[in-house]
């Protein structure tokens, strides 16, 4: 009734209620799932214990996605938050080699749910993976599939982006862009802050987001 037209919800829990499945579907509200990574659920783990229990965590998110009609599983889904370290490069590779193959298999078993992949850069603080787009576009190439895509996050990009217009529009060229955060600078609501919001919007519009 306020006009909007899109829920997400924060999959701190994989499962939802029966009484909430069955108020989102009735809503006529798309919907879209944000992952929760925090320590402890990483895909390019080097523990195998751990990369399985992220599998088995983002696999019930996907099913829930499946009940609740959704469209988008956003986030750091190649190693969560609170992953920051500088590691010799055969370890970098190995990490990154495990992301891409815990990707390959998370996007399968999302195909399957009729859901979309959307992996966010975040911020040097949050993680030492993925920061910009521009490392984010070489991981998806590597991934190699149709269903995985970039979400863009407006308060990261801040943070990290040397042009957060530049960054944007590189995004949107690509053409992977599957899901976009309008958050401000400060993390608040989108008109204060720094972020050129005009603009922004007409990159999104120009590109046909």
């Amino acid at each position: 009734e306020m006009g909007f037209t899109a829920l997400e919800l924060p999959m701190t829990q994989p499962a939802v209620s029966p009484t909430l499945r069955d108020e989102v579907r009735g809503s006529g509200l798309e919907v879209s799932l944000c992952a929760a990574l925090g320590a402890g659920r990483d895909l390019s783990s080097f523990d195998a214990d751990v990369r399985a229990a992220t599998m088995q965590y983002l696999t019930d998110c996907l099913q829930t996605g499946a009940a609740l009609g959704a469209v988008v599983l956003a986030g750091p889904l190649y190693a969560g938050g609170g992953k920051r370290h500088t590691l010799p490069p055969a370890e970098a590779a190995r990490e990154w080699e495990l992301a891409v193959t815990g990707l390959q298999e998370l996007s399968r078993r999302a195909k399957e749910c009729g859901i979309r992949l959307a992996l966010e850069p975040l911020n040097r603080y949050r993680t030492s993976v993925i920061n910009t787009v521009e490392q984010m576009l070489p991981l998806l190439a590597d991934i190699g599939c149709g269903n995985v895509g970039i979400h863009y996050d407006t308060y990261h990009a801040c943070l990290e982006e040397a042009n957060l217009l530049a960054s944007l529009e590189t995004a949107l060229k690509s053409g992977r862009v599957t899901h976009f955060h309008a958050c401000a600078n400060n993390r608040g609501a989108p008109g204060d802050g720094i972020v050129p919001w005009d603009a922004v919007m007409q990159l999104l519009k120009q590109y046909g987001y």
